[in-house]
C-alpha cells in the first residue's frame, strides 16, 4: 500500500507593462502618463491526496502466467479550474476555496494478466475508472441568470453516466527459426466492447429554483480513449 499527498503552487510573481498613453484605450482604463498596467500573481494551486493498493505476481517460466491488481483513490483539489490559467473574479486568488478537481476521478481500478496457452502468449487489461469531476456554477438560488454573480458558486459534479472502462486483449505467437533469429507475430484488440466513453454532459444545473433538464445529461459524442480498434504487428529478435 502506498500513500502521497502532493501539494503544487507557481511562485508568485508580479510584472508591470507601460506603454506610452499615445496607444489609447478606453477612457478611465489608463494609469495617469502611461497605458495599461498588467500585474501577474501565480497562484493557481491543486492538492491530491492518493492510496494506491496493489497485488502483483509476476509471470515466471515456471508457472508460465503472471496478474496484477491496482486499486488507487484520488482525492484531488484545486482553488481553479484545471483549464483555468487566470481569473479576473478577484484581484489575486488568497481567499478562493478549494473545491473538487476536474477531470480527476475518486476510484480507479487496473487490472492485468498474461498466461501461456497452446503455444501462444495471452494477456489482458482492464482498466475503470469512477466518473471524473466536472466543474459548474451553481446559480440555482437565483431568480435569473444575473443573479450568478451574487449567489453563483463553482462546485464540482460526478455524473454516474461518465465512468470510464476500457478492455484489452493481445495474442502473440513466436517461432525459433535458428541461428539465434526468433520471429513473432502479435495481434491486439482494443477496447473490445467498444464502450463509449462520453465526456461532454450538461453541467449547469439551473437558476431560479428551475432545474437545467440537461444537468447530468450527455450533451456531446466527443469521448475519450480509442473505440473497438484492430492491430497487427510482426518482430525480429536476434
Amino acid at each position: 500500500m502506498e500513500f502521497c499527498s502532493r501539494s503544487e503552487i507557481a511562485g508568485r510573481m508580479a510584472v508591470s507593462i507601460r506603454l506610452e498613453s499615445s496607444l489609447g484605450n478606453s477612457p478611465g482604463a489608463d494609469l495617469p502618463g502611461y497605458n495599461r498596467f498588467f500585474r501577474g500573481d501565480n497562484a493557481v494551486e491543486t492538492r491530491l491526496n492518493a492510496v494506491l493498493v496493489s497485488l502483483d505476481k509476476p509471470y515466471t517460466e515456471s508457472s508460465r502466467w503472471g496478474s496484477s491488481f491496482a486499486y488507487t483513490y484520488n482525492e484531488a483539489t484545486e482553488n481553479r479550474g484545471s483549464s483555468d490559467i487566470f481569473t479576473f473574479d478577484y484581484p489575486n486568488l488568497d481567499n478562493i476555496g478549494f473545491i473538487r478537481s476536474t477531470g480527476i476521478p475518486k476510484h480507479k481500478i487496473v487490472a492485468t494478466g498474461i498466461g501461456e496457452f497452446m503455444g501462444l502468449m495471452l494477456s489482458g487489461k482492464v482498466t475503470w475508472t469512477s466518473p471524473p469531476g466536472n466543474t459548474g456554477l451553481n446559480c440555482f438560488e437565483g431568480v435569473d441568470p444575473g443573479a450568478c454573480n451574487v449567489v453563483g458558486r463553482f462546485e464540482t459534479y460526478y455524473f454516474k453516466d461518465q465512468d470510464f472502462f476500457q478492455l484489452d486483449l493481445a495474442a502473440q505467437k513466436e517461432w525459433d527459426t535458428g541461428g539465434g533469429i526468433k520471429f513473432r507475430i502479435r495481434g491486439d484488440v482494443l477496447n473490445v466492447t467498444n464502450e463509449m466513453n462520453y465526456t461532454d454532459f450538461g453541467n449547469f444545473i439551473g437558476v431560479g429554483g428551475v432545474v437545467n433538464p440537461d444537468f447530468g445529461r450527455r450533451t456531446g459524442l466527443n469521448i475519450t480513449g480509442p473505440t473497438r480498434t484492430f492491430k497487427l504487428s510482426f518482430g525480429l529478435d536476434w
